[in-house]
């Protein structure tokens, strides 16, 4: 097997990662309750646990981290991950009718499916094992009121969790008591035919079991769409009708007893595509895709001394996918089955009380990784593909004075389909006054080619296998200060600077016009970031950000295509009467470049949303409307579309109601 070293591997971060690591309380002991703390405390001191792999504060991490915790979800009405992410610093949406995509730092290619991206639940990755992607809309199928934070961990996140974590690393950790009136029940209504239920279930018993269920229901009729492109006749004059469907359904159990915990998680989606995407037949009713995922998780956690605590965590995911596309020729059927087998283990030394240093270890093993395509009576593409990656980490971290503290660390992966990685993180947290923290950061990440990308072929398509394939890789340089202005403001200024090489795209071979895969291009950027966020004793909330992001590509020396130059945030929720809260949130993006040199239009986006608690005992309610200017924006589409850009909704309504028992 092929060695592949990243880039070269400097004697001095060696040096320093031999002696690196910082006083901190034994892990075992978690951070105090945010109930004893101020508004703003509530806040800064929540407990994460994604940008190290043990807990500790936001401000502690050797990262730039967001926190969305329950209590927003609520107020502002969350329903996906992609909802939650919208109004993130540093990070923006895309729709294409289909699926949800993620931007980070000026970087979304259109159609990418999140790949460079990881999405952890309760530390457990879902990320499938044939393209890499994971899921961020209703596709996920998750009760976002079964969730007590989400954590948003920008930059590279390869040196804890290996391929993929190029721009951020996403976790979703779930209540460990979802309701204490034990069942609650919620159904919604809204625009566009919207029908949608949701349930939380808890019970706790007296041998400390804890059991948790989740679900979530949901039916969307869509709309009507009009594409001028398509406006003609033979193509219903460029109405794509009944077409924008969904259907969804999820269901989640976790489960706690002493140092276990247990997870099972079961998704599945359907939806139409309205857009003619890949050239089918427009406003053909068969076109659509099913997604499901399955997925369950077990860790153990433990301490074994003061000093000392052990985890293990293993895992089993299921991916499956279906697409039906119709041709003027014959219908086609794309099918893909991924299954992951993961098992790590981590230990957690604090050997002084200056020098911590955390190891880990992960193997994957992938028995199946399947993509089937076929006509009628033709099979273009049928190929199964096993793989195992074998992994380990080292982070220390080293307090040298009560200003300095410096983090090193490193991993290692071994692929067998591809060769062997390492991905080096550094950082230097400096405190000069006890409400300033100073960041200094720079890690390196990588995305190793999928499977489909490594194997996949079709000639009658126009499509051969790809060979020499490297991973795509990342450099990223940031500072960042975090300055606590009062006990009710807080304000965060990040700049960064990284570098993406060996991306991964299509390309056609003058020599026989087969297009294939191919590491073609190179991305520059630079990003400016301001933000502010208030907390008042009476239960005012306010926050307001905005990101300068410059992505090029460097080949063409040209903006990078679905990237926003200027982004601003900002958003406020007022308590009204009681318990009753009034919030709303704003986002203004300028345009986005298209796939094909066309750009789309700035928007502002204003949502807003009243909760109505104890309306009657056990009863509450909420009342949302989105795009409440009703702007008529689009965001650019990716090269399987031939519309430019795909317009997004309206204005929408949503009423629902909720009973606890």
């Amino acid at each position: 097997m092929a060695i592949i070293s990243v880039v070269k591997i400097r004697k001095c971060f060696y040096g320093l990662l031999l002696a690196a690591f910082m006083h901190h309380s034994a892990f075992g002991q978690r951070l105090p309750l945010i109930e004893q703390m101020s508004a703003l405390d509530s806040i800064l001191n929540v407990p994460i646990n994604s940008a190290s792999r043990y807990w500790q504060t936001a401000g502690d991490a050797p990262a730039s981290v967001s926190i969305i915790t329950a209590e927003e979800i609520e107020r502002n009405g969350y329903e996906t991950l992609g909802d939650a992410l919208q109004f993130i610093r540093g990070v923006y949406i895309s729709n294409d009718r289909n699926y949800t995509y993620v931007g980070v730092r000026g970087f979304s290619r259109p159609t990418d499916y999140n790949d460079r991206i990881v999405v952890l639940l309760n530390g457990h990755r879902l990320n499938e094992n044939v393209y890499g992607s994971c899921y961020v809309g209703n596709e996920l199928g998750l009760n976002l009121d079964a969730v007590e934070q989400i954590e948003i961990v920008r930059g590279p996140g390869s040196s804890l969790y290996g391929t993929g974590a190029m721009l951020a690393v996403i976790n979703i950790i779930t209540k460990k008591e979802i309701n204490s009136d034990r069942l609650r029940v919620k159904a919604e209504a809204g625009s566009f035919g919207k029908l949608r239920g949701t349930l939380l279930y808890s019970e706790s018993f007296d041998s400390d079991l804890d059991v948790n269920i989740s679900g979530v229901w949901g039916d969307m009729k869509g709309q009507h769409l009009y594409y001028a492109e398509y406006d003609a006749p033979e193509t219903n004059n460029g109405i794509a009708r009944n077409l924008d469907w969904e259907k969804y359904y999820g269901m989640l159990a976790t489960t706690t007893f002493g140092g276990f915990s247990v997870q099972g998680l079961v998704t599945s989606r359907s939806k139409g595509i309205p857009t003619g995407a890949y050239g089918v037949v427009f406003n053909d009713p068969s076109a659509k895709t099913l997604d499901a995922l399955v997925n369950a998780g077990l860790t153990y956690e433990q301490d074994i001394d003061e000093n000392k605590n052990l985890t293990l965590r293993g895992s089993y995911l299921r991916y499956f996918y279906e697409g039906e596309y119709p041709y003027d020729t014959e219908n086609t059927k794309d099918q893909i089955i991924g299954e992951q087998l993961m098992l790590g283990g981590q230990m957690l030394w604090d050997a002084s009380s200056e020098y911590r240093v955390v190891m880990g270890f992960e193997g994957i093993y992938s028995p199946t990784a399947s993509y089937f395509n076929s006509g009628a009576s033709t099979i273009y593409f049928d190929k199964n593909v096993s793989s195992s990656v074998i992994s380990s980490y080292i982070h220390n971290e080293y307090q040298f004075t009560d200003l300095l503290k410096v983090i090193a660390g490193i991993r290692s992966d071994i692929y067998s389909e591809s060769g062997a990685y390492l991905a080096p993180r550094f950082a230097a947290l400096i405190t000069p006054w006890k409400t300033t923290t100073v960041k200094a950061l720079y890690g390196e990440a990588f995305r190793v080619p999928n499977i489909a990308e490594l194997y996949y072929e079709d000639a009658p398509s126009g499509f051969k296998k790809s060979d020499g394939l490297q991973p795509e890789h990342i450099a990223t340089l940031e500072g960042i200060v975090e300055q606590r202005l009062s006990d009710e403001y807080f304000t965060t200024l990040s700049v960064y600077r990284y570098t993406m090489n060996d991306l991964i795209d299509t390309r056609q071979d003058l020599a026989d016009s087969l297009f294939h895969y191919e590491n073609i291009s190179s991305v520059v950027s630079t990003g400016i970031s301001v933000g502010m966020q208030a907390r008042y004793q009476s239960g005012i909330a306010a926050y307001a950000h905005y990101e300068y992001q410059r992505t090029i590509d460097k080949s063409s020396d040209k903006v990078l295509t679905n990237s926003p130059e200027h982004v601003v945030k900002c958003g406020v929720a007022v308590p009204v009467i009681d318990r009753w809260m009034l919030s709303t949130s704003w986002v203004y993006e300028t345009g986005r470049t298209t796939v094909y040199g066309t750009s789309t239009g700035t928007f502002l986006l204003g949502n807003v949303m009243m909760v109505f608690r104890s309306i009657v005992p056990g009863l509450d309610g909420s009342m949302k409307v989105r795009n409440i200017l009703d702007r008529q924006y689009a965001v650019p589409g990716g090269v399987e579309h031939v519309q430019p850009s795909i317009v997004q909704d309206g204005r929408s309504f949503d009423v629902s109601v909720q009973y606890s028992f």
